[in-house]
């Protein structure tokens, strides 16, 4: 009986290990996106193809952190000693399996979104699109100033995109694609300034390494206010409606408060606290794409 208890801990601890490996609210998120973007693009709207969209989403999301902590392992025993791979707690080898699963079961939805009379080839470009980029970012793009953080905003701000293929009507999603960018790239940025610590001690040449905590701190600020002014843009134009705009003056305020009127310093904590507010923010975008529909 003891034996059987002992295996039975290990498992769990091995579940809760993988679990925060892959980061499933980061793919939910993602996922959740697609029907976003589903909802936009048409009513009624086909919510087969995009529950598949959404799937792919999901686990290209969860493939990328897991291979993301792989490549990260060095930087990550300094930034985030927690994390499964950094702590010992997974193998590098067994997180590399992980996360090319989880790219072959995203691809794997995408191959059926292209079958005939579904949405056609563009769901699997935009897949193999994730898989690439990701891989490119892991591998080598992380530590290019700037040009790793355009190409993680992209890929996160996408799945609105796949929403709007799966509807076979991608056009209607390019505005809220390039403001869920901003926001995408505005995080993207404050990371760099948490993590600069391990990112420095590895030569890791990231924006806040190359040029100051203060820089990176800076250039967020800069494209938050882009975002800002950019945000007004799809209601002036009538692509949506005041239930937008309501959601809209929310986020507005949380990111003029967090990066106009408060003036934070550059430190760790300071960064760390966007991050979370900026978290919030993405997801307060996706409710405002949807109230402003009705």
């Amino acid at each position: 009986m003891a034996g059987s208890s002992g295996q039975g801990s290990r498992s769990a601890f091995d579940g809760a290990a993988v679990v925060s490996l892959v980061r499933p609210l980061n793919g939910a998120i993602a996922a959740a996106a697609v029907f976003v973007g589903a909802f936009v693009a048409a009513r009624p709207t086909a919510w087969g193809p995009a529950a598949l969209g959404a799937a792919a989403a999901f686990f290209a999301t969860s493939g990328a952190n897991a291979l993301n902590d792989v490549s990260d392992l060095a930087t990550d025993r300094v930034n985030r000693p927690e994390r499964p791979v950094a702590a010992g707690r997974i193998r590098p080898q067994r997180a590399r399996e992980i996360g090319l699963g989880g790219y072959a079961a995203a691809l794997a939805c995408a191959v059926v979104l292209s079958r005939p009379g579904g949405p056609g080839i563009q769901a699997f470009t935009l897949v193999a699109a994730w898989v690439a980029l990701t891989i490119l970012y892991s591998s080598a793009a992380k530590g290019a100033p700037v040009a790793g953080n355009v190409v993680v905003a992209a890929v996160a701000a996408s799945p609105l995109l796949m929403g709007g293929i799966t509807q076979r009507n991608v056009g209607a999603t390019f505005l809220p694609f390039w403001l869920a960018f901003l926001i995408h790239l505005t995080r993207e940025i404050v990371k760099d300034g948490e993590d600069v610590e391990g990112d420095r001690a590895t030569d890791v040449r990231t924006l806040a390494v190359a040029a100051g905590p203060a820089a990176s701190l800076a250039a967020a600020r800069l494209v938050a206010i882009v975002a800002m002014a950019l945000a007004i843009v799809p209601y002036a134009l009538g692509n949506f409606g005041p239930g937008y705009l309501a959601v809209v003056v929310l986020l507005e305020g949380i990111l003029g408060w967090r990066f106009v009127l408060s003036r934070p310093e550059p430190s760790r904590e300071t960064f760390r606290a966007l991050s979370r507010a900026l978290k919030i923010v993405m997801v307060l975008g996706l409710v405002a794409f949807v109230a402003g529909v009705f």
